[in-house]
């Protein structure tokens, strides 16, 4: 049976009615779900549709075969660290119950826990922040002429190494921080091993992120959203047996452009 990780876009499509589950797949809801559904307010997206939400929160608990509750960190420290074990974090299924139940969170429950709200739209904004600085600092710095733009064009190879990197750093800082723990590596062949895994394990997730951000650095007018953040990292939990559906263009694009087409669904 085929195992199918869900763009959230695809809960809400579920929850209105405007597609069916389909037949013999297993549907993998994750933590990015939850969490983009649980920070859905009125107070921080003008267009929002309450009732979307609700019957998109609805859809995950009918419809999903397995929720990951594990953090987009948390689910690949396994991968990186064998044998590693992680505290028990609380479920974050009571978020999905109480919206399916009594509705998005009144105002006054929305302005006690602000500061919740205000740090995931500063998480999401200062990713889009960092990539776009970082877009404007590479064409002034390093692909200023023709030259020089077509050797970056050239250096996927290098790029895919600062990304397994970066995750790497990502899933060692979320160790330390949140778990106390850890990665110690005893020589560089370790060391080594460890970031080849972490490209063949989650290779939809950073050979779609480079050529995601390869793209938006060579194409002057492309901006990095801050809803990129969330659809990026839903990609985390895609590999193996795994397969990715999504019905937005920009994302069957980009990972068709990565050429990790394999991973689709649909």
């Amino acid at each position: 049976m085929k195992e199918i990780i869900c763009d959230t876009n695809i809960w809400y499509d579920l929850g209105k009615g405007l597609i069916q589950k389909p037949k013999n797949v297993k549907l993998i809801a994750t933590w990015v779900n939850i969490i983009e559904l649980g920070f859905s307010h009125p107070e921080i997206k003008e267009k929002l549709n309450p009732d979307d939400t609700i019957n998109a929160a609805k859809a995950i608990l009918n419809y999903s075969d397995e929720i990951i509750e594990q953090n987009a960190f948390a689910y690949p420290c396994a991968k990186v660290e064998k044998g590693v074990e992680l505290k028990s974090q609380p479920s974050i299924l009571s978020i999905l119950k109480d919206i399916a139940d009594t509705g998005l969170p009144s105002n006054s429950t929305y302005h006690t826990h602000k500061y919740r709200y205000d740090y995931f739209i500063d998480m999401k904004n200062n990713f889009a922040d960092t990539y776009n600085r970082e877009k404007r600092n590479i064409r002034s710095k390093e692909i200023y002429n023709r030259a020089r733009k077509e050797s970056f064009k050239k250096s996927d190879s290098a790029q895919i190494e600062e990304h397994v990197l970066g995750l790497l750093s990502d899933i060692r800082d979320y160790l330390n921080k949140e778990q106390q723990l850890e990665i110690v590596f005893p020589d560089d062949d370790s060391f080594h091993r460890t970031l080849e895994t972490i490209k063949i394990q989650l290779e939809c997730f950073i050979y779609t992120r480079q050529t995601f951000a390869k793209k938006s650095i060579l194409e002057k007018n492309m901006k990095i959203q801050p809803n990129d953040f969330f659809d990026l990292l839903n990609l985390i939990y895609v590999g193996n047996d795994k397969r990715y559906w999504t019905k937005e263009k920009r994302w069957i694009t980009s990972i068709k452009e990565a050429k990790m087409e394999k991973y689709l669904y649909n």
